[in-house]
C-alpha cells in the first residue's frame, strides 16, 4: 500500500461536533416538524448530509427551513466545536513526512472553513469538498471520487479517514482505502468494511506515522 493523500472527514473525526450539529438540526425539526424525529434517532444517522432530511419536513417552506437550521448552527458551531486530542500534532506530523492532506465532509463551504481557520488548520489541507461542490454528499463516492481527481492521484494512493458508515461506503464505493475511527464507541456495519478500524484519532495518527511512511521508504 503506497498511501499518499489522506483525506479527512471533519464533523466527528478532526472535530468534537456531533452534540452541536445534532441539537441544531432537531431543533429545526421541532419547530417545523414537532415530533417527527428524536435525539436519538437524528444521532443515528450522523455522518449523513441532514439537509436531506430537513427538506422533506416540508416541501413548500424548504428554503425557510434550510436558513433556519443554518443560522441555529452557525451559532453554535464554532462556540461549541473542538478539536479532538491530537489533532494538531498528527496533521503536523503528516504534513512533516509530506503526505497530502485533504477535507472531504458533508458540511456546507463557510462552516467549513470557519472551523478550520479558527482551530489554525485550514493551512494543512490542499483540497477541501464540502456539500456545496458535490450534487450527492457521502455515502455517495462522488466527493471522494472529487478530491482524488484534483489532487491529480490514483484511488489506490488515497485514504479515507471518517467517524461513520457513511464515509466508509463512500471510500470504498470510490475504490480508495479507508480508516474507521470509532470516535463515539464501536460502530459495525457488515456491509461495509473498513481497511482499518480505530479507537480513536490519536490511535490512527500513531498508526499511520509509524506505518504509511515505512511502506513508501520501502518502495
Amino acid at each position: 500500500m503506497n498511501i499518499k493523500a489522506v483525506l479527512f472527514d471533519l464533523d466527528g473525526t478532526l472535530i468534537d461536533s456531533r452534540a452541536s450539529i445534532i441539537k441544531s438540526v432537531l431543533a429545526t425539526t421541532e419547530k417545523f416538524a414537532p415530533g417527527r424525529f428524536t435525539y436519538e434517532g437524528l444521532a443515528a444517522q450522523f455522518g449523513t448530509a441532514y439537509v436531506k432530511i430537513l427538506e422533506t419536513l416540508d416541501e413548500a417552506r424548504t428554503k425557510e427551513i434550510i436558513n433556519h437550521y443554518a443560522i441555529g448552527q452557525a451559532r453554535s458551531y464554532a462556540a461549541e466545536a473542538e478539536l479532538f486530542p491530537g489533532v494538531l500534532e498528527g496533521l503536523e506530523q503528516l504534513n512533516k513526512q509530506g503526505f497530502t492532506l485533504g477535507i472531504v465532509t458533508n458540511q456546507n463551504r463557510l462552516l467549513t472553513e470557519e472551523i478550520l481557520r479558527l482551530h489554525n488548520i485550514h493551512h494543512y489541507f490542499e483540497c477541501i469538498i464540502s456539500c456545496d461542490d458535490v450534487l450527492e454528499g457521502k455515502p455517495s463516492p462522488e466527493p471522494i471520487t472529487k478530491a482524488v481527481t484534483r489532487l491529480g492521484l490514483n484511488e489506490n494512493e488515497c485514504l479515507m479517514v471518517g467517524d461513520s458508515h457513511f464515509d466508509i461506503m463512500a471510500a470504498i464505493n470510490a475504490g480508495v482505502h479507508s480508516a474507521l475511527i470509532e470516535s463515539y464507541g464501536k460502530k459495525q456495519n457488515k456491509d461495509c468494511i473498513p481497511s482499518y478500524t480505530f479507537s480513536s484519532l490519536a490511535g490512527f495518527f500513531d498508526y499511520s506515522l509509524k506505518t504509511f511512511e515505512k511502506e513508501r521508504l520501502v518502495r
